[in-house]
């Protein structure tokens, strides 16, 4: 068990799945957590409870994580695939897709101070 823990640490991908994991997950969070902002008024209006709100919204980072994990195993995966069938490095191409994603979580942040939503 610990050879394949020592083997998994020294792989030469999982730089790059830490990575995109942490930009994937934090923008995740970011778009999440926006929704919740978002829904202040409401939530006071309402008059939910902190353990209502802390479920809710838990496990809508919970599935984030998750969401954002399988995303960067993904892409990853093309990356490495990519990578060795064509020899170019596509790193450009999913940095530029997850600044896109990134920038669509803070667009949403900006919508979300004046009470509007991208998607509805």
């Amino acid at each position: 068990m610990t050879a394949f823990l020592n083997k998994f640490k020294t792989s030469a991908w999982l730089p790059i799945l830490k990575r995109y994991f942490t930009w994937l997950a934090f923008t995740s969070v970011l778009f999440i957590l926006t929704h919740a902002f978002s829904a202040l008024n409401l939530i006071q209006a309402y008059r939910f409870r902190f353990l209502d709100i802390f479920f809710t919204y838990g496990f809508l980072v919970f599935l984030g994580f998750l969401e954002s994990a399988f995303l960067a195993l993904l892409i990853t995966a093309l990356h490495w695939g990519i990578q060795k069938l064509f020899h170019k490095d596509p790193a450009p191409v999913f940095r530029l897709l997850v600044i896109a994603w990134f920038s669509l979580s803070w667009i949403n942040l900006v919508l979300a101070l004046f009470n509007k939503s991208l998607f509805s």
